[in-house]
């Protein structure tokens, strides 16, 4: 579905340009994140927003993924320094160093004084021809237990935002997230996403401001799935189980 590959592709594209070769990063932000000082390095912030537990071949559940995938991707930040690397302290920051073939990958995170971490991810060196010098790609903040935070990622090579991360952990366990596409300083699509302790969960998608797709499943990961049109009324709609 066009739609789909737009919202892919708006949401991961920068981070294509380094994520061959990385290895996988499984850390939880719950569980290493130091809560009282900046003695050591914060957890990189890491997603995990999870699809219905269904072994349907339902073409909905494809879509849903692919959903999904969007909002995790911006893990491939985490996951670029996941192979060993130690933070080191710069003066306030600590700072991940990464390299790969003739591509450097930095992660800066310094402690603000609302308690909440800046992080500023910086790209160096050649990749597919395209040569970077201290490029910010992605910038945001995170909270000190890494519940909640917000990252935009750039266009490629350049200062102009191309979407915005923000996720939430309540503490029942819900997490929701957002995922926004932006084009010429305005949002022109958002995915937006909840899970929940059981393993349900709901997922909405925007064109602009009008709802384009929706689906709903429950902790069997059976579930509903409706396609809107431009004028909010239903076009398809579904069930898997």
């Amino acid at each position: 579905m066009r739609l789909q590959r737009f919202f892919l592709v708006a949401a991961i594209a920068l981070s294509l340009i380094y994520i061959n070769g990385c290895t996988e990063h499984n850390t939880n932000p719950d569980e290493s994140q130091n809560m009282n000082s900046n003695q050591n390095p914060p957890s990189l912030p890491q997603l995990n927003f999870l699809t219905p537990l269904s072994t349907s071949n339902d073409p909905a559940l494809s879509l849903i993924s692919g959903y999904i995938g969007s909002l995790n991707a911006l893990n491939v930040y985490s996951d670029a320094v996941a192979s060993g690397v130690k933070a080191t302290k710069d003066n306030n920051d600590w700072v991940w160093t990464y390299i790969k073939g003739a591509l450097q990958i930095t992660l800066r995170a310094e402690l603000q004084s609302d308690g909440n971490y800046h992080w500023n991810a910086y790209l160096s060196g050649t990749k597919d021809s395209v040569t970077y010098n201290n490029w910010l790609s992605a910038d945001g903040i995170s909270s000190l237990d890494g519940k909640n935070g917000t990252w935009r990622v750039f266009r490629n090579n350049s200062t102009i935002i191309e979407g915005e991360y923000t996720w939430d952990k309540a503490s029942d366990g819900t997490i929701s997230g957002t995922a926004k596409a932006m084009k010429n300083g305005s949002e022109s699509g958002r995915i937006e996403l909840t899970n929940h302790p059981d393993k349900s969960g709901e997922l909405q998608v925007f064109v602009l401001n009008d709802l384009f797709f929706k689906a709903l499943w429950q902790s069997d990961g059976s579930g509903q799935w409706w396609r809107y049109g431009l004028n909010g009324a239903v076009l398809h709609e579904g069930t898997w189980k």
